[in-house]
């Protein structure tokens, strides 16, 4: 079976053509992977940026507790610890991103055993 030159071309040009839209279809997935992990990435590193800050910042105070004039202390009384501050900070960075319902209603200060309190000084 032998082809003429114009028929080889045809088919030759046809088979790019048609492989050209399967690589773009491959190029449209990986983009949408890229974005998709980059999305995870960010979400993970905002997670574990809040956690670490409000668990360190908590033992001392943030600059809003500062200008509000609030504390944070165990509802017993006794002294900070870090896992009441990071459990704190664990359980309100999950709530926020379940849509900040739990945070109305104190849900990390409830599981930590802590409140927020105006301050003395």
């Amino acid at each position: 079976f032998l082809l003429k030159y114009d028929e080889a071309n045809l088919l030759h040009k046809k088979m790019l053509r048609i492989s050209k839209k399967v690589n773009s279809a491959k190029e449209g997935k990986s983009r949408f992977k890229v974005i998709k992990d980059m999305i995870i990435f960010s979400i993970i590193m905002f997670v574990c940026y809040y956690v670490l800050y409000f668990s360190i910042m908590d033992f001392f105070i943030t600059p809003g507790k500062y200008l509000l004039n609030i504390r944070l202390v165990r509802t017993n009384g006794a002294n900070l610890t870090l896992k009441d501050t990071f459990i704190r900070s664990l359980v309100s960075a999950a709530s926020f991103l379940a849509l900040c319902v739990p945070l109305y209603i104190d849900f990390h200060g409830k599981i930590s055993d802590t409140k927020v309190i105006m301050n003395n000084n």
